[in-house]
C-alpha cells in the first residue's frame, strides 16, 4: 500500500499492511540540517547523524520510511492562505526591542491593539481589557480564508511517495481566544467578569468561522483535515470544553462528513 492509502483506511477503520509514522521533523531539520553559518552549525551538529549532512528533508523521510503530513511545513507548499481586505482601514508596524523580543502593532477603527512576542510566541497579547474587543472583531471580519488548488495539486504531486495533503487552518472561537488574542488568564478573567461581552465575541468569531467552512475548508479537494487547536486539559477544562468545544467539534464534523471528508484534531 501507498502511504495515502494506508491513512484514509486507517480512519475508516479498515485493515492496513503498517501502521503509518508522521513524524513532525521540520523543527529539527530547519535547525540542524538547513543552517548554513558555521557558529550556528557547531552548535547543533551534536543533534544530527553525519549521513544526513546536506540532505533534503524527504531524503530523510525515505531513510526513516515515514509519511508527510503537512505540505505547508514540510516542502513549503501551504493550500489555504488567509487574506485582508484593501479597504480593511487596518495599518500594522512591527519593531524588535533591545531584549529580543518583538512588538506589533495594529491601528484599527475601533483603537489600537498591541503585542509583544519571543521567538514567535506571544507572551503579551492584543486584548488586554473588554474594550479591545471591538478593535479585534474588526480585524477578523476583514480577513477571509481561501484554498490554493495551484498548491494542493503540487502538494499532491510532491507527497505521491509520502502521503495525502492535509492541512490546519483557524482554531475554534475559544481556543482562538486562548492561543492568539488574549492568553488563557485573561479569556478566563473576561468570561467571568464579562460573559455577556465575550458570549458576542465568540458568536462574532463562529459566525466568521461558518463562512469560512462554507467559502473554503468544504468546497477545497482537501480528503482529510486537522483542528489544530492545541488542547490540552489545563487550556480547555471540562467545564469549558463540554460548553465550548464539543458543540463547535460535533457541528463542524456533520459539514465535514456529509462531504466525504475526515477530520481530527491536536490534542
Amino acid at each position: 500500500m501507498k502511504f495515502a492509502e494506508r491513512i484514509l483506511r486507517t480512519f475508516r477503520h479498515q485493515s492496513i499492511d503498517q501502521i503509518v509514522w508522521q513524524p513532525r521533523i521540520m523543527y529539527w531539520y530547519n535547525h540542524t540540517v538547513r543552517p548554513t553559518k558555521k557558529e550556528t552549525y557547531d552548535k547543533v551538529k551534536q543533534f544530527m547523524p553525519s549521513e544526513y549532512i546536506g540532505k533534503e528533508i524527504t531524503q530523510i523521510y525515505d531513510d526513516l520510511r515515514a509519511s508527510i503530513r503537512y505540505p505547508a511545513e514540510s516542502l513549503g507548499l501551504p493550500v489555504f492562505y488567509s487574506q485582508e481586505n484593501k479597504d480593511s482601514q487596518i495599518t500594522r508596524r512591527g519593531a524588535s526591542l533591545p531584549d529580543g523580543s518583538h512588538i506589533l502593532e495594529i491601528k484599527t477603527p475601533f483603537g489600537t491593539l498591541t503585542e509583544k512576542s519571543r521567538n514567535g510566541y506571544p507572551f503579551e497579547h492584543l486584548v488586554k481589557k473588554v474594550e479591545d474587543l471591538k478593535a479585534m472583531e474588526h480585524i477578523v471580519s476583514q480577513s477571509s480564508y481561501h484554498f490554493n488548488e495551484l498548491m494542493y495539486e503540487g502538494a499532491e504531486e510532491a507527497l505521491e511517495d509520502y502521503g495525502l495533503p492535509c492541512s490546519y487552518y483557524f482554531r475554534s472561537p475559544y481556543m482562538r481566544c486562548v492561543l492568539e488574542y488574549l492568553g488563557f488568564e485573561k479569556t478566563v478573567i473576561m468570561l467571568r467578569r464579562h460573559p455577556r461581552e465575550m458570549e458576542q465575541f465568540m458568536n462574532f468569531l463562529d459566525d466568521w468561522d461558518r463562512k469560512q467552512y462554507q467559502n473554503a475548508i468544504l468546497p477545497s479537494k482537501l480528503k482529510w483535515l486537522n483542528f489544530g487547536e492545541n488542547i490540552d486539559a489545563n487550556l480547555s477544562p471540562p467545564r469549558y470544553f463540554e460548553k465550548y468545544l464539543v458543540p463547535y467539534y460535533e457541528d463542524r464534523l456533520k459539514w465535514i462528513h456529509k462531504e466525504g471528508k475526515i477530520a481530527f484534531i491536536h490534542v
